[in-house]
């Protein structure tokens, strides 16, 4: 049986929040002696082949806090400038 890594998902962090999941390395991954250098892993938990790719999921929970922060900054960035927009419309 190959071993399995506790890793920290944020690719749904906004809607979902951080997840954390057991996963494989991916076998095809020359490079991926180490959890550290990975690239992408699979979810070792779902039958339908889940694969995260980075920067969508981390080894360290402070790293996947790091990353949902940056992922809510620059959703409220974004969602400022549409009600800039909004705002800037003019209704003659």
């Amino acid at each position: 049986m190959k071993q399995t890594y506790t890793v920290y998902v944020t690719q749904y962090a906004l809607t979902d929040g951080i997840r954390e999941k057991k996963v494989l390395l991916c076998g095809s991954d020359v490079q991926c002696a180490d959890i550290n250098q990975c690239i992408m892993v699979q979810d070792a938990e779902n039958s339908r082949n889940v694969f995260y790719h980075k920067p969508h999921w981390h080894v360290k929970r402070e790293d996947a806090i790091k990353q949902a922060e940056l992922m809510k900054a620059r959703k409220v960035q974004s969602l400022n400038k549409q009600i800039a927009k909004i705002n800037a419309l003019k209704f003659d």
